[in-house]
């Protein structure tokens, strides 16, 4: 099944009782229950129906109301939502697909790809401090042989010259 995410709320676009209901999207059926509510003049809870026109409520950027309740339901579904989702791929897993890497959760593939990108820099750090261990190596030699020979002209420059 491939994943499309609704532009305007983020949610799944879905049929209704194919996915979880705080995650799918209801743009669409907005549209459909939006002339009832504008005929009889009360405002009701876009999620759950109740008359809100009284009562303390919110209002999305897609001009629908909701009472107190589904927008705080709304805002953990949100957020457990954002927990059970890849933060590398994006994809949504269940909790127990997720696995730890460091303080993040994530998926099987994604955890496997961050193994072998550390896998990668260990290899690049080992492969770094053994050439820079090869060029001291041959530094020092170069010392050596740099004083033999200074050490053969002083002794060409004191001795044999008599």
């Amino acid at each position: 099944m491939t994943e499309v995410v609704c532009p305007d709320c983020g949610k799944y676009i879905a049929p209704q009782g194919q996915i979880d209901p705080s995650i799918r999207c209801r743009c669409a059926d907005a549209a459909e229950a939006e002339p009832a509510a504008a005929t009889d003049g009360r405002k009701r809870c876009y999620v759950c129906g109740s008359d809100i026109t009284n009562r303390k409520r919110l209002k999305d950027h897609l001009g629908r109301y909701w009472c107190g309740e589904c927008a705080r339901a709304d805002h953990r579904a949100k957020r457990r939502a954002k927990e059970l989702q890849c933060p590398d791929c994006g994809r949504m897993f269940p909790p127990i697909r997720l696995m730890e890497y460091g303080d993040i959760r994530v998926c099987k593939t994604c955890y496997k790809k961050r193994l072998d990108n550390a896998q990668k820099k260990l290899v690049k750090m080992g492969h770094r401090h053994a050439a820079k261990r090869h060029e001291l190596k041959h530094i020092k030699w170069m010392l050596l042989i740099i004083a033999v020979l200074v050490a053969l002209a002083t002794y060409h420059q004191f001795f044999r010259g008599q």
